[in-house]
């Protein structure tokens, strides 16, 4: 006679069933996570995303180089829903150079993953999406949460660290702050018991980026993946995919492309590491090395574009105490179409004293222009040198530039402010006596004739400059992003003033693209430096002739301090004779 099950028995049956089932169904999804995506949460993916999803689950290192528009952050927001679903209580912290940037993913959810899966919409119990914290809770205890990768990271927990555009973190920074937080592996009740003890999971580290140069960290943690992932015992994986995947899976038109490529602004090595995926270097012996140059990208603030202190009503700063503002141009008249590399750089120093006699010098702020004649731009100089209050002007005399220098020698009225400009003069050289017609014209404007000995001057200064800290530049602009929104007036501030705002910062960008691929040779035992075929060198030759007046007035506060010195010295003496003989 058969037993009748009781209702608590049936109860216990029927959940077991479920667990076991479960069971089967997570141990399936989990060796298969693009089948859950596509099966479970019904979101549709290309079959490179299903392929590199597989890896990120498979991998415990995981590098992937994507080209712009393959679609990196909606990958990265695909593995974090997946991975917090199909893995109770996991702790997933994605870090970024800034808050914005990280917020993108958490926006990727909201807006387009939850829209096309309601399971997915079930299974979130709550977002939080504000200015200071940004975070989504799973009913299940997963957790995806929003972390600046800097000093404030400290302290938090992960099992799964995802590093989104890793090129711009610092590896001291991961090293120091965000592997440790990486460290406890995610622990359910039943690894307790000891014939579970053996399923530990390993934390993953994922890193997400666009390609850069090759003297970067980011070059270097490519080999070193590449190496480890070659090794079987280790589960490592790299790829790095180019914008033609993009276009053959429809996520990237090529008339995008081509008109990207037809641009004035067009950036063949910006295009080679943002597009294409390769990563863009000099050689062992190029004169600057990228990593010197963006270690000396430390100013958050520089000088802003007249429009701003125009459309705000703010005062343009005061110098600082000794400081000297010198105001330098590398001048060309007419832009070249055919190989872009003709245009007018103007560059503002500001010099400040660094306690050693010398000056540090603090580009504060880069300009191009291209295709002005001689009168628009010798009034645009001399515009910026008197509303920047700038002390010296650095113009190149050679050629076209010296019809700018003849401009600058004569009284100028600006309709745009209003005001007369006072004409000025040659403060070196007397080759240029007699070409100022106005008597007492300040001698305020350094005329540069580069021969060779003085190009090599200039080359290995600038060099040795960079080397020894002694000039500096304006942050990425990445970071400025954070830091912009805090300027007077912002939020009131039209688009285009808001872009401008970005403009020195994009342009010292230009500047180290510009100095990392120059080439050179040594001529008679010159350096002679010269830009590759279709690249510029105006931003360099700017830098270089406002630089040289710098150290020019490190020689002469050098000098007068010796004389001082020597002064009170003889005083001193003087002073202990006379005690003597009295």
């Amino acid at each position: 006679m058969s037993q009748v099950m009781t209702d608590r028995q049936i109860a216990e049956a029927k959940r077991n069933k479920l667990l076991d089932s479960v069971n089967v169904w997570a141990g399936f999804y989990r060796a298969n996570p693009h089948r859950f995506v596509i099966e479970v949460l019904l979101i549709k993916l290309k079959m490179f995303q299903q392929v590199l999803l597989y890896m990120m689950f498979k991998s415990d290192n995981f590098l992937f180089i994507a080209a712009r528009s393959l679609g990196k952050t909606f990958l990265v927001a695909v593995f974090s829903v997946t991975y917090a679903i199909l893995y109770p209580n996991a702790k997933i912290v994605v870090c970024s150079a800034t808050f914005k940037q990280g917020r993108e993913l958490i926006n990727k959810v909201k807006n387009e993953l939850m829209p096309r899966s309601t399971i997915l919409c079930d299974e979130i119990k709550r977002i939080i999406d504000g200015q200071n914290q940004s975070e989504i809770i799973f009913w299940n205890g997963s957790t995806i949460r929003v972390v600046v990768a800097n000093e404030s990271a400290r302290g938090g927990r992960s099992h799964i660290l995802i590093i989104d555009e890793s090129r711009l973190v610092l590896s001291d920074i991961v090293d120091r702050i965000l592997r440790p937080m990486n460290g406890t592996p995610r622990h359910q009740p039943y690894m307790d018991k000891p014939e579970y003890a053996h399923l530990q999971e390993p934390n993953k580290e994922i890193h997400m980026t666009s390609a850069f140069y090759a003297s970067s960290e980011t070059y270097d943690k490519c080999k070193a993946y590449t190496a480890n992932m070659l090794d079987d015992k280790r589960k490592y994986f790299v790829c790095d995919l180019p914008y033609q995947l993009s276009i053959k899976n429809g996520l990237l038109m090529r008339s995008q492309i081509e008109n990207e490529m037809s641009e004035a602004t067009f950036s063949d090595i910006t295009f080679m590491m943002e597009r294409e995926g390769l990563f863009y270097g000099s050689s062992e012996d190029a004169l600057f090395e990228y990593k010197t140059l963006s270690g000396q990208r430390v100013l958050k603030d520089g000088l802003k574009p007249l429009e701003y202190y125009v459309s705000t009503n703010t005062h343009i700063p005061d110098k600082l105490n000794g400081e000297r503002r010198i105001l330098s141009i590398d001048v060309a008249l007419m832009a070249s179409r055919k190989h872009r590399n003709d245009a007018s750089c103007i560059i503002i120093h500001s010099a400040v004293p660094n306690g050693s006699g010398n000056y540090t010098d603090n580009i504060a702020y880069i300009e191009t222009i291209e295709g002005a004649v001689t009168d628009d731009l010798g009034l645009t100089i001399m515009r910026y040198y008197n509303q920047y209050k700038c002390d010296y002007m650095v113009v190149d005399a050679q050629g076209v530039g010296m019809g700018v220098l003849d401009y600058c020698m004569q009284d100028r009225y600006d309709p745009m402010y209003n005001q007369t400009y006072s004409a000025l003069n040659v403060v070196n050289g007397s080759a240029y006596d007699g070409r100022c017609k106005v008597s007492n014209a300040p001698k305020v404007i350094y005329a540069i004739k580069a021969s060779a000995k003085l190009n090599n001057e200039i080359t290995l200064a600038v060099r040795s400059a960079f080397q020894n800290g002694n000039i500096n530049l304006l942050l990425p602009e990445n970071e400025a992003d954070f830091y912009l929104p805090k300027v007077r007036g912002y939020k009131s501030l039209s688009s285009r003033t808001q872009e401008l705002l970005t403009m020195p910062y994009v342009q010292t960008s230009q500047l180290i693209n510009e100095l990392v691929n120059l080439e050179y040779d040594v001529v008679n035992g010159f350096i002679k430096v010269k830009e590759k075929s279709g690249m510029r060198k105006d931003r360099y030759s700017s830098l270089g002739y406002g630089y040289y007046v710098v150290r020019q007035l490190g020689i002469t506060q050098k000098k007068q301090i010796a004389d001082k010195n020597a002064l009170s010295r003889m005083l001193g003496q003087h002073m202990k004779s006379s005690s003597l003989c009295s």
